[in-house]
């Protein structure tokens, strides 16, 4: 069983990734071992989460 990513899982990568560049989906993805749409579909509900949800 694969364990789930957590919010703080996305944002040290995405740090530490932005550190030597642009980062992307796919970065993101292959960083931490997972699916695309997955990072995606992750990445919207942090959108979200961070807006209030609009």
């Amino acid at each position: 069983m694969q364990q789930k990513k957590t919010v703080e899982d996305y944002l040290k990568t995405i740090y530490i990734l932005s550190q030597n560049k642009d980062v992307h989906g796919a970065d993101i993805a292959r960083a931490i071992g997972i699916s695309r749409p997955t990072v995606c579909v992750s990445l919207k509900a942090l959108v979200a989460e961070g807006s209030g949800g609009t």
